[in-house]
């Protein structure tokens, strides 16, 4: 009887253990709804994978998503309408002003928004006077418009100058004149620009120093503190769905038009999923991060345009950001961050004194000179003294040898079969092969040459100073000219008017000289616009009196000249006088970095030359280095 009773009371316990597994196995699957800022798009394309490969069942929830505006999202996610949201800065905002939002991860570390603008308005100062269609031009803190009044303000642009209107989201707005400048994405209205065949430039304010987050999921601090293990799950697979979703663009497309109706053709989603690479840039930061500094940085904008308090941003950006294992647990060290504070203050005083005192002896020094360089001498300081042109200047470099070798790298796949169907013999061939892979050896040997220079300069002192030889200008120049015919197109014709003369130039190594001829050539080629003449010229000017193009200073005596002239078509006056100016470019996003030019000035002012600029609007352009010769 004993045993039979404990046998009992055991399959008793058992079953009472067993309650809250039971229970916990049949509970219902949550449903959650996710609002999205406009219409269904390549844009959210990770929700919609989470959702398509049972990411959200898996963690317990049933998420329908809906469409709908950039100004509907927040005031619904507040009010409990929706769960979860999908918006850009304007949560920051919020949330600054007192609304309980908390950011989950920000899909684009970059924002999209860019102004389309017509041909004729290349830089932000071309918009002066001009008429700027925005996403909501009465509230400046909305829809990602704080992005372009913060890069008006670094650009000192007052906004008054500028015709703003209500945008109406549409292209045509600015095909039919409407408009001088459109508030677009750059991962949607660029495509629909190209295809149009309307010839526009885009203003990005990346560019110009100015980088929010954008597409951002978020949530309400109710929620979190209510239900802080689902905001956990519904985070992480909506990324797991994000990761799907770029492995498997194709797919997500196919997902696209047949489930979501999405009347955009395959070509212009595989654009917007190229462009929005971009701006995620998962191979340099974790998908979905989000830093509080980063949001401060944003905060100071806010403030700066007048839209807030500072005195809010430090209290309130505390639990702005979600973290699902501390969320309520973290706080700032507020005597830490004092502490780190006053330690900035007594830093940026003394840096303030330094240079003060700095600019003081500059400006005794250059009473020196005539008054008619004075303030262009000081504008260019100004510009310059901030830029890391040796760090930035390696890697221009580097691109161009890199271009170099993967030409060559080209022509040897391709010739040996070419060359067998043309019946050219075997020794032909390798004698084709060997020229190719020398020109390689080349390149490859002027990038090693190049980081010998780099640990050479950061190794020497005062005692171990680097000299260097007499260079042999010619042999230089023509060993350059055969590394570069691989990367500039045969419809482009080279000449050259070398003097048969050896020039003693040991205050420029050979290293910077490659660098100098390497960034004019493809600076050159550029401008021709794949047709013309590039003409490469060296020789001994005598009696020089002349201004320099990039520094204003007076350049006058005897000087070794090396000349890269093209017959392209010239460089306007407004912008030859910005050209020298670090990161300045009037190529599009993504093909140029505006380096070159200030790269080529500093090697040649730290060697005691200088550059004179020649140039005439549909005649050509060509670049006068002045050396002087020890």
């Amino acid at each position: 009887m004993q045993k039979c009773i404990k046998k009992l009371s055991a399959i008793v316990f058992l079953c009472i253990g067993c309650i809250p597994y039971v229970c916990h196995a049949g509970r219902s699957i949550e449903i959650v709804d996710l609002r999205l800022p406009w219409k269904h798009q390549f844009q959210f394309a990770g929700y919609y994978a989470a959702l398509e490969k049972g990411y959200y069942a898996k963690a317990g929830l049933n998420v329908i998503i809906h469409e709908g505006t950039p100004s509907s999202v927040m005031p619904q996610v507040l009010a409990g309408q929706a769960q979860y949201g999908v918006g850009h800065s304007e949560l920051l905002y919020a949330r600054l002003q007192g609304s309980p939002i908390v950011a989950l991860a920000a899909i684009f570390q970059h924002s999209p928004s860019v102004l389309l603008t017509n041909k004729n308005i290349l830089t932000p100062h071309d918009l002066i006077g001009k008429r700027v269609m925005i996403s909501n031009k009465d509230n400046i803190a909305a829809n990602g418009d704080t992005e372009f009044f913060d890069m008006f303000d670094k650009q000192a642009i007052n906004v008054n100058q500028l015709e703003l209107l209500q945008s109406h989201f549409d292209i045509n707005d600015l095909i039919n004149g409407k408009t001088d400048a459109l508030q677009a994405y750059i991962t949607n209205e660029v495509y629909s620009l190209q295809q149009k065949g309307y010839p526009f430039n885009i203003i990005d304010p990346r560019n110009y120093g100015v980088n929010f987050y954008s597409n951002v999921l978020f949530t309400t601090e109710e929620e979190v503190n209510a239900h802080s293990d689902r905001v956990k799950a519904f985070r992480q697979a909506s990324l797991d769905g994000w990761r799907y979703a770029l492995e498997h663009q194709d797919e997500m497309i196919d997902l696209l038009h047949s489930q979501y109706h999405v009347g955009k053709t395959s070509e212009e989603l595989r654009f917007e999923a190229n462009m929005m690479e971009r701006l995620i840039d998962r191979n340099m930061i974790e998908l979905g991060h989000l830093t509080l500094s980063r949001w401060h940085n944003m905060s100071i904008t806010f403030a700066k345009l007048n839209l807030l308090h500072t005195d809010l941003i430090f209290d309130r950006l505390l639990g702005f950001n979600f973290d699902s294992e501390k969320f309520l647990q973290k706080k700032l060290d507020i005597n830490l961050f004092y502490g780190l504070l006053a330690g900035f203050v007594s830093f940026l005083i003394i840096s303030i004194l330094l240079y003060i005192s700095y600019v003081r002896q500059l400006s005794e020094n250059i009473q020196k000179n005539k008054i008619i360089s004075l303030n262009a001498q000081l504008s260019h300081l100004q510009r310059m003294e901030s830029i890391g042109r040796l760090t930035a200047g390696i890697a221009h470099d580097f691109n161009n040898l890199l271009m170099a070798i993967s030409g060559f790298n080209e022509l040897i796949k391709f010739s040996a079969d070419d060359l067998l169907l043309e019946n050219v013999s075997r020794a032909q061939i390798n004698a084709e092969l060997v020229e190719n892979s020398e020109q390689i050896q080349t390149a490859s040997g002027k990038a090693a040459s190049l980081i010998e220079k780099m640990l050479l300069y950061c190794r020497r002192d005062g005692d171990n100073e680097v000299h260097n030889p007499v260079l042999d200008l010619n042999s230089v120049l023509e060993e350059n000219l055969k590394m570069l015919r691989s990367t500039i197109p045969s419809t482009i014709t080279f000449e050259t008017d070398l003097v048969d003369q050896t020039f003693d130039l040991s205050n420029l190594d050979e290293m910077y000289l490659n660098q100098i001829i390497v960034n004019l050539y493809v600076n050159a080629r550029d401008a021709l616009s794949g047709k013309g003449k590039i003409t490469l010229k060296t020789g001994i000017v005598k009696n020089v009196k002349n201004l320099c193009s990039c520094c204003q200073s007076e350049v006058v005596g005897q000087f070794v000249e090396i000349s890269v002239k093209d017959n392209g078509s010239g460089i306007k006056p407004d912008i030859a006088k910005r050209i020298f100016e670090p990161f300045y470019t009037t190529k599009p996003v993504g093909e140029g970095t505006g380096l070159g030019l200030s790269v080529i000035v500093g090697i040649l002012h730290n060697a005691g030359g200088h550059i004179l600029l020649e140039s005439e609007v549909g005649i050509g352009t060509t670049f006068r280095l002045l050396l002087p010769q020890n």
